[in-house]
């Protein structure tokens, strides 16, 4: 082990040193994994509100623009939206997997890793269901989001929940891909390739793992 770092990990009361590699999201604190969910939410907004305007415009018969006062309407409420549910979906996911470890120090079987992935997405469709809702009245016919909110409820406080179990398996497959399917394919191709770079182990897994997110 020499030359290489230790990390310690505390979770439970209990120190774990680690040799030669960082800790797994296993052993991230709630704090830290619904951190790493909130930063890569923004991101992802930042970066795909105009195709994600695109798609909905498509859906819905709306002109074809690339005007980012048109495409980038809705994006605070689209924020609060990803970052909001990202952080669920890492939150949930990681405790998820502590309930199935308890204390255990035994990795978790692929099953129990995909089990909490898309738990962890399906039950995130109770935020980001009722949030998409307003963004997407904030494309239709521009406006505050507080007010697109006031319109969603004088339509009927039912309105919140359309389209709820569509969007619970839209965010399971998603998250399913991400938290679930990369880690599992990452390690199953370093366990067969051990002189593999980590990182290239990495991004294969990513790759395998986006095409379940690719749905949405």
């Amino acid at each position: 082990f020499i030359g290489q770092p230790i990390y310690r990990c505390e979770s439970g009361g209990r120190t774990r040193v680690r040799h030669g590699s960082p800790p797994s999201m296993e052993n991230l604190t709630e704090l830290e994994n619904m951190t790493v969910g909130a930063i890569g939410g923004l991101m992802e907004v930042t970066i795909m509100q105009s195709t994600n305007y695109w798609k909905n415009a498509k859906q819905q018969g709306l002109p074809f623009t690339m005007d980012p006062r048109i495409t980038y309407r809705g994006y605070l409420s689209n924020c609060i939206n990803f970052v909001s549910c990202t952080v669920w979906q890492f939150g949930s996911n990681g405790l998820m997997k502590k309930w199935m470890l308890g204390d255990s120090d035994r990795k978790l079987r692929p099953e129990e890793q995909l089990i909490a992935a898309l738990s962890a997405g399906a039950s995130s469709a109770l935020l980001c269901g009722p949030l998409e809702l307003i963004m997407i009245q904030q494309q239709r016919k521009g406006g505050s989001l507080f007010k697109a909110a006031q319109g969603i409820t004088q339509e009927g406080i039912t309105t919140w929940g359309r389209g709820f179990s569509m969007t619970a398996v839209r965010e399971g497959l998603y998250t399913g891909g991400y938290l679930g399917v990369t880690p599992i394919i990452r390690t199953k191709l370093k366990e067969i390739n051990p002189t593999w770079n980590e990182d290239f182990c990495r991004m294969l897994g990513s790759i395998c793992g986006g095409l379940l997110p690719h749905a949405r």
